[in-house]
Parts: structure tokens; sequence; C-alpha cells
């Protein structure tokens, strides 16, 4: 797998994908939906790692990573990558995003994760960059002779206390009569663990066009999780290569010039009489800001309306989310037609309120109270009439009506 620089060209687009709102979540929030992994790699042209049932791994990666930083748009991607893993390798993005969360096979308590886990992921992160520096000289290294690399120079690669690990953290594999669980016992702690780890942030990496990497389809013969040939998705990770972004990105050369990559343009053109816009060109970033707040009537056309627009909106934010996407990515001064409707969605904003003092109450169906509400002088003061023989008084008013009322023979206890 070599990215060959095309991130730079991508980078902004799965920003933007992202913040824009575009990714579902499940129920309670920690995990986004596979349909809506899927409908990321197909909307940004995502080129997976593999095309079998493990097919969205690479945007599972990216999804994970660029969710956790607080970016909103690069600039300039070159430097704006560079900053992404300046904070990465800085450990200034730890409150959000943890390399425990590549070990998709490991199971158990998560709050055993965090015992001392700051002080144990900035130490693996220092490691991970100094095996990254090893290769400056843009050959291929085999993972093998990569681990033990850091075996034989004891880098720290130990994400999780060892003692931790083994009381509370397990996977699963198959068994003769179903599945049980291994724990991660001192003795497979290196193969569970660290070889995983390892090979997992070298696909992350991957994915970010830090490194190339070479690969089969994970196979393990040692460790193998339940119903597969592997322990880890990431296990057949055979050899890696840093790119020359790669090697800026992590500061060991001073330069870096992106070249063959043409950024997509495209030219919206608003309608001045109606709530129409053309689209010339291609833009993907665009596309998805029309997607969001248009209906696509052909390739080239979208029309807007009040439903287009106010389309996954369930609070002001989501709306003023919305005009803001709107003046990004389509039109910072529009036609006046386009201002008077942005102007207008704000207007309607919460059009009705409660009335705290006024209180609601159903009449009992009797013919001589409701004629008394109607004709009695004091009365019609101070109710107002409703449908289905339903009248409003205000909170002021009611010792008012319950003293008329007991004049009139009725008799309130409670209003």
């Amino acid at each position: 797998h070599e990215n060959n620089a095309l991130i730079l060209r991508q980078i902004n687009l799965f920003i933007a994908y992202i913040k824009q709102g575009n990714l579902k979540f499940s129920k309670n929030q920690n995990k986004v939906m596979k349909g809506s992994i899927k409908e990321m790699a197909r909307c940004c042209s995502i080129k997976e790692f593999y095309d079998n049932d493990m097919e969205y791994i690479k945007t599972q990666l990216i999804i994970d990573f660029l969710t956790a930083a607080s970016t909103e748009r690069i600039i300039d991607p070159i430097k704006g990558l560079k900053q992404l893993f300046d904070n990465f390798f800085n450990c200034k993005d730890l409150k959000k995003y943890q390399m425990r969360n590549l070990l998709f096979h490991i199971k158990g308590d998560a709050n055993y994760y965090y015992y001392n886990y700051e002080q144990q992921e900035e130490k693996v992160r220092l490691s991970i960059l100094n095996l990254l520096k090893v290769m400056s000289d843009y050959h291929w290294y085999a993972m093998e002779n990569m681990i033990n690399y850091c075996c034989y120079r004891d880098m720290n690669l130990d994400l999780v206390d060892r003692a931790v690990a083994n009381r509370y953290l397990y996977y699963n594999k198959t068994f003769r009569y179903g599945h049980e669980r291994v724990m991660i016992s001192d003795g497979i702690y290196k193969d569970a663990l660290i070889i995983p780890l390892v090979k997992s942030v070298m696909f992350l990496f991957s994915a970010f066009g830090l490194v190339d990497i070479a690969y089969n389809l994970p196979e393990n013969p040692f460790l193998q999780e339940k119903e597969h040939k592997y322990l880890s998705v990431f296990d057949g990770l055979q050899y890696v290569r840093l790119t020359r972004l790669g090697a800026f990105v992590l500061g060991l050369t001073k330069e870096y010039t992106m070249e063959g990559i043409e950024e997509q343009k495209a030219n919206l053109i608003l309608d001045e009489g109606r709530l129409l816009i053309h689209m010339e060109g291609e833009d993907v970033l665009k596309r998805l800001a029309l997607e969001k707040i248009g209906e696509k009537m052909s390739n080239a056309h979208y029309r807007v309306d009040y439903n287009s627009f106010l389309k996954e909106c369930f609070c002001e934010k989501d709306i003023q989310q919305k005009i803001t996407l709107f003046k990004d990515y389509i039109s910072s001064k529009p036609p006046q037609i386009w201002q008077n409707f942005l102007d207008g969605i704000l207007k309607k904003i919460n059009p009705l309120t409660i009335e705290k003092e006024m209180t609601v109450y159903k009449l009992i169906p009797d013919k001589e109270l409701i004629s008394l509400i109607a004709t009695d002088e004091l009365l019609k003061k101070y109710i107002l009439k409703a449908e289905d023989c339903r009248i409003l008084i205000k909170a002021a008013n009611i010792n008012k009506i319950k003293k008329r009322l007991g004049e009139l023979g009725y008799f309130v206890d409670h209003m």
C-alpha cells in the first residue's frame, strides 16, 4: 500500500466530512455505525487496505484519528499533516486519542486501560517515533526484524501495565465447545499486545502517507481470535518503508515538495431569482455541502428550500452549523434572495414559546358552566377560550376565577 502523498489532497476532505456531521454514531455515541463508515469510504474515494470483511479498516483508522483532532480545516496540507502528528508524538491528544483503540481484539474492563495510561502511552509513542527514525534511508524493513530490534534494545512498548493485563484483559479464542477467554499473561504479552500494537500503528501511519506497507491477508499461527485465523486484523503486515512525506512530518527533513497532485476545483453559481445552484466542475467538499442543504435535481443542479435546508437539524445549533457550512463552502456573500432565505430561517427559529404563567384547563361537560363562562362578565374578562372545552387562565387571575365560580355555586379546591 503506497499512498504517494495522496493524503495531501484528501486530508481536508476527510476533516470536512467528519466535521460536517456526516458520521452516524451508535446510541451510546461510542462507535461510528458501520454503514456510516462505508458511506464515508464511498464519498471520499478511500482506497482500502482490503476488499473482504475487513474492507473498511483504513476508513475506521482515519475516522478515529481525525475525530480526536481539534483541527477544523487545514490551510496548508503539508504543514497541517505535520502538525497533526507533532501533536500525536508530543502527546497533546492524549485526552481524546489513545493507542489502545488500535487493539481491536483485546477485551476486558476498559477502566484498567487507564491505569497509569498517560505515562505508559507517552513512553510508547516515543519508542514508535525512535523506531521510525531508524528507517530514514527509505528502505524496506521486515516487520519481524523491526520487532526484534525493539526487543533487543529494550524499547518500551508496554502500552498496558503487565500485571493489569494479566488480571483484567483477554481475547476470545475458539474452543471445542464454543469460545473461551485467554488472559493476557506475561507469557503472551509480546504476541498479544506488543506485536499487534506496532503493526496497527504502521497501518495507521500508512493511512496518512507516512509509511508504505506490504502485507498479506492476516494470519497468526500462534494466537487466534475466535472464528478467525488471526489474532489482530493487522497480523498480515510484512514490510514497512518510511516515505519522504513521513520523513518531513517526523522532522527528519526540512522540506517536502508536493508534486503531481491536482486540486479539485468547482464553481458554484447561485441563481439570483430562484433558490437553485449550478455546479461547474467537480469538488467533493462542495458537493458534500450541496447534498447537506439541497435536493439534487441532476449531477450539476441542486434545488434548495426550507425542507432540504433543515433536514437533519434537531436544534438551533444544528441550524447555525448549516448556515456556517453554507458560508464556508457555497458562498460567503450570496445574492440577496439567498441572504433573505438564510435570514428568514434564523428569524423562524422557535416561533412558539411556552407561556409559563398560563394554565390550560378542561371543562366538565356541564352546559350551565359552559354558558356562564361565555356570558358572565368577570369570567369572560379573565378566561381565554380554546378548542374542545378547554380554557386558559393566567396564574394571577386564578383566585378571582375561583371566587366567582364559588359565588355561582361551583366549588373548586385545586387549580
